[in-house]
């Protein structure tokens, strides 16, 4: 048996001792000892142990969508979508967008999407993101984040490096502003996207992810919900978040 790679419709992550394959139906461990071929190197610090609970982690997600459980749900689908690596020639750029404020909240997501894939994630400021070239990417690399694209970014670069088969990752661009979205190009581009915004909310205190400084267990439940995430997306897809149905009930 040799290393495994994530398809459409399952997703590993490595841990400590083994690698957990998720699909839709179920998760199943696969311990290193079994395997045949090279084991992977870069690995979660922990042996994964299935923990029920709320964790800090799911409970800073719920508050940052404003106690919407459709919304948080909407969440979900997406990150358990860029952890997943598969190519897809029709894959998407997610977009994080929000006021000024609520730019530094978001990195607590992104740090988490760093930890569980951050063997092959690559994160680039957006300053020098200025000609639109991934000029940092390996072939290995599975999710790419771009933190603050300069005024003006012309947005169909994305897509087209989407399209042309230059390179196979997942794109998350966070700290998008709302001039930004309003140019963000035509149809073909904005179907493309897929767009999440973090307002401003005044009860979220700052917080940091720092997962080192957490119990075991807590670590644990933020794993089991990171894998739910997983799970929900290869079940339902991307969910979309759709505000405007909740206004009219």
């Amino acid at each position: 048996m040799t290393t495994f790679r994530d398809t459409q419709h399952c997703t590993h992550f490595y841990f400590a001792d083994k690698t957990l394959a998720v699909t839709a139906a179920a998760t199943e461990e696969i311990y290193f000892e079994d395997f045949s071929g090279k084991t992977p190197t870069q690995r979660l610090p922990d042996t994964y142990q299935s923990k029920s609970g709320v964790s800090c982690f799911e409970a800073y997600c719920y508050i940052l969508c404003d106690r919407d459980t459709d919304r948080l749900r909407s969440l979900q689908s997406i990150l358990g979508y860029l952890m997943n690596h598969n190519f897809d020639r029709d894959r998407k750029a997610v977009l994080f967008s929000g006021s000024s404020g609520s730019f530094h909240r978001i990195t607590m997501i992104t740090d988490a999407l760093r930890y569980m894939k951050y063997r092959r994630c690559t994160h680039i400021i957006g300053n020098n993101f200025k000609d639109g070239k991934f000029y940092t990417l390996t072939e290995d690399t599975e999710l790419v984040i771009i933190d603050t694209l300069p005024f003006g970014f012309d947005m169909s670069l994305l897509s087209r490096h989407m399209s042309d088969g230059a390179f196979d990752a997942k794109i998350l661009l966070t700290s998008i502003s709302t001039d930004q979205l309003r140019n963000i190009g035509d149809d073909s581009v904005r179907s493309r996207v897929i767009h999440i915004d973090f307002d401003n909310y005044s009860d979220l205190p700052p917080a940091h992810f720092s997962p080192d400084t957490w119990t075991p267990d807590e670590r644990q439940l933020f794993y089991h919900f990171m894998i739910r995430c997983s799970q929900l997306y290869h079940q339902k897809g991307i969910i979309l978040y759709h505000p405007q149905k909740k206004d009219k009930q």
